[in-house]
């Protein structure tokens, strides 16, 4: 009944929010989504990835967006429609790996506790990274769970393939990887080739798509990184304050999940080794990167939750397997201090899941300001004679099915603030490709900078002031 019950529930939760949630009708959840959508916009008709579109992050998902805008267009919902399937692929990978080392309520406790928590829900219908690269690294790493109980070479070689994939979509990641060398290391049979396999698929994969694929450029990789650590404008984004916020945030959670690693079985605490490395692993690294955004959360998050997943399955087996007919009074008393920890933390947890709720559903209702569909229209109204927009918003181009130049697909705050995208390659740009429309809403230092060069050529057809600043200017002679 319960392995019949369980995929329902993912596909329930695929489709309610499919159906009811308002991604259909969001602008944009966060700027990035533009980018990314823009990039996979302009590889779909035919530009080449770091050669031409500058993006400074892996290719993988790139071109599952180019594919499918391929097949549907330049469609918002149906590329956020792929990101909420990888969602759920996450969740229920999660919920395997939790219901094969613990039992099947405690693991469901703990994923529905995961799509509460903070920005999981909105991640699940924005077309950004993170969640697409975690749904990968949670499959790897159940497929390894596969290879332990049957030792089939076919599960050791597609979760190579599945982590090459993760890091080639986002490479924090790597946060996972210890961890999972680690389970590897204590597989017995056949231990050295067990490794020695799964690194081969790994490689190959990366490489292929790295190399075959995309020609990945890792100089603007490292140039991207190295240039935004020296910015002092990114400051309020990094450390380990930010991060230990996140923890603090979630309080409760940590102490379930502190449960789970002091009351466990030791028999079970073998099975903590890959949430427990890869929480430590991830609040290093991002207590040392910068910048950090509040979607890096979600790696602590799946690693939070998981343990958390733990101290559940503790309670039960100390409230209802434990050993109250020992005669041990020590043991009792032990067994007794857990009990009452874990419930007086899950009754902490269950009190806040209607905020935790209301606050999930909020999150997806990102209204965006009326004069964004405005200027949308009005960019609709001149596509035909457009065949090029520059803009510091590619979303808006990307809804108007219009191109944006290749340099210029990712025109992000750190790109700009780290000089790796100027006003100077801006003003190129524009002097060199004659864009019918020029877009500001994001960033007016580049309109204050770029305004005054526009004059003789290009009108300004649309102005907007105050919280949501936009500049549409169209040239003279179109």
């Amino acid at each position: 009944m319960k392995k019949s019950l369980s995929p329902l529930i993912f596909v329930l939760f695929f489709f309610s929010l499919a159906y009811f949630s308002p991604m259909n009708k969001v602008f944009q959840y966060d700027t990035d989504e533009g980018l990314h959508l823009m990039a996979g916009f302009l590889h779909a008709h035919g530009q080449p990835l770091y050669k031409e579109i500058l993006i400074n992050y892996p290719p993988f998902l790139i071109l599952l967006l180019s594919v499918l805008i391929k097949a549907f267009g330049p469609s918002v919902y149906v590329t956020r429609l792929l990101v909420l399937l990888f969602s759920t692929m996450l969740l229920w990978a999660l919920f395997k790996m939790m219901a094969r080392t613990q039992n099947f309520l405690s693991a469901l406790l703990s994923t529905g506790l995961l799509v509460l928590s903070p920005y999981y829900l909105q991640l699940s219908v924005s077309v950004m990274l993170g969640i697409p690269a975690l749904a990968l690294a949670a499959l790897s790493i159940l497929c390894v769970h596969f290879y332990t109980d049957d030792h089939r070479k076919r599960y050791l070689l597609l979760s190579g393939c599945l982590f090459a994939l993760a890091l080639q979509t986002h490479l924090f990641t790597i946060a996972f990887l210890p961890g999972l060398i680690i389970e590897l290391a204590q597989i017995k049979k056949e231990r050295s080739f067990s490794m020695l396999w799964w690194f081969a698929a790994l490689i190959s994969v990366y490489l292929f798509v790295a190399f075959a694929i995309t020609s990945i450029d890792y100089r603007l990789l490292a140039e991207s990184y190295t240039k935004m650590r020296n910015q002092s404008i990114f400051n309020g984004f990094c450390g380990f304050s930010t991060v230990s916020g996140w923890i603090l945030q979630q309080y409760d959670i940590a102490l379930l999940a502190l449960g789970g690693l002091v009351f466990s079985r030791k028999n079970k605490r073998k099975c903590l080794i890959i949430p427990l490395v890869s929480l430590i692993v991830a609040v290093f690294i991002f207590s040392t990167h910068s910048p950090v955004w509040y979607h890096h959360q979600l790696v602590v998050s799946v690693s939070l939750y998981w343990l958390a997943s733990f101290g559940i399955y503790a309670l039960f087996d100390k409230a209802v397997w434990g050993g109250w007919e020992s005669k041990d009074v020590l043991q009792k008393l032990r067994d007794g201090s857990a009990v009452f920890f874990l419930v007086t933390v899950l009754t902490l947890v269950l009190i806040h899941i209607p905020m935790r709720y209301s606050n999930a559903i909020q999150q997806t209702k990102a209204n965006a300001p009326q004069e964004y569909y405005h200027v949308l229209d009005l960019m609709k109204k001149f596509s035909g004679q457009t065949h090029l927009v520059v803009t510091d918003a590619p979303m808006f181009a990307f809804d108007a099915g219009l191109p944006v130049p290749p340099h210029l697909a990712t025109v992000a705050w750190k790109l700009l603030a780290s000089n790796i995208i100027t006003t100077k390659d801006i003003l190129n740009i524009i002097q060199k490709d004659r864009p019918e429309l020029i877009l500001f809403a994001r960033f007016p230092d580049l309109d204050d900078k770029i305004a005054p060069s526009l004059k003789g050529r290009y009108s300004l057809l649309y102005r907007h002031d105050g919280d949501s600043f936009v500049r549409l200017y169209v040239l003279n002679k179109i």
